[in-house]
């Protein structure tokens, strides 16, 4: 699976929305600019207090297990336009489809 939104995304995998987990998860192209590490822990402090309210320690792990994994890809670090999710966060296919 690919998603379209570190924060939708997570929050269906800390819901249990879907029928896979986070090892399905081939990548995430958000439309974040995180930097660093330490970057990404405000953002996952800020993500807990809202989306991910639910169970933000699993929230907040998942989110470290994929910027482990470097499969957060975030192109507005490099000067593109963040993804379009008006036809949902997530993909099968690829990036491409949702055009």
């Amino acid at each position: 699976m690919i998603g379209l939104s570190l924060s939708m995304c997570i929050k269906d995998l800390i819901d249990d929305t879907k029928a896979f987990d986070q090892a399905d998860v081939e990548y995430i192209i958000s439309g974040t600019m995180i930097k660093d590490l330490d970057a990404l822990r405000d953002v996952i402090g800020i993500y807990c207090r809202s989306y991910w309210s639910k169970d933000p320690l699993r929230a907040a792990g998942i989110a470290l297990s994929l910027w482990e994994r470097g499969v957060i890809l975030q192109p507005r670090v490099m000067k593109m336009p963040p993804p379009n999710l008006s036809q949902g966060w997530w993909r099968t296919g690829g990036y491409a489809d949702e055009e």
